[in-house]
């Protein structure tokens, strides 16, 4: 598979990966995954080459989209979330309702976009993840602070 990029248009879709795919749909698009892991209630299924993986509720279909640097390229509102180094304050500019949790996980409401790695820069932990609005809603109840970007 080459690397591709993947446009967000906030809790409808990623490029072609619809919120509420089936896991057909998504191997459809993405081929077959290199790993899957079955839960009660959902399943978590990844590709290799290039990295990304999606979770898949039995109940709801595709809720979330895991990026990491050098895997497919997420976009959102033009910025290439984890190849730019100027992503946290331009996003932040562009959602300035950004919260931070405890273990440092970057909350951004506007984008259904949480990003770890990224404040402090961290490039062994750095990944994105995009949300539908359940699961987004899921994750807006993890306690948070504002989180204020310095130049």
């Amino acid at each position: 598979m080459t690397i591709s990029c993947y446009q967000l248009e906030p809790f409808r879709h990623i490029g072609p990966l619809a919120f509420g795919m089936t896991i057909q749909q998504v191997g459809a698009v993405l081929g077959t995954p290199a790993r899957r892991r079955e839960r009660p209630d959902f399943v978590r299924v990844s590709w290799a080459e290039p990295w990304i993986a999606c979770r898949i509720s039995q109940a709801v279909g595709l809720e979330e989209v895991e990026f990491a640097p050098g895997g497919h390229v997420l976009v959102v509102d033009g910025v290439q979330v984890l190849e730019d180094p100027d992503a946290l304050q331009r996003l932040c500019f562009a959602d300035p309702t950004v919260r931070r949790t405890a273990d440092g996980l970057l909350l951004f409401p506007r984008y259904g976009l949480a990003l770890s790695g990224i404040f402090p820069r961290d490039p062994d932990q750095m990944a994105a993840s995009v949300s539908s609005l359940q699961a987004w809603e899921r994750r807006a109840r993890f306690p948070s602070k504002p989180f204020i970007v310095s130049d």
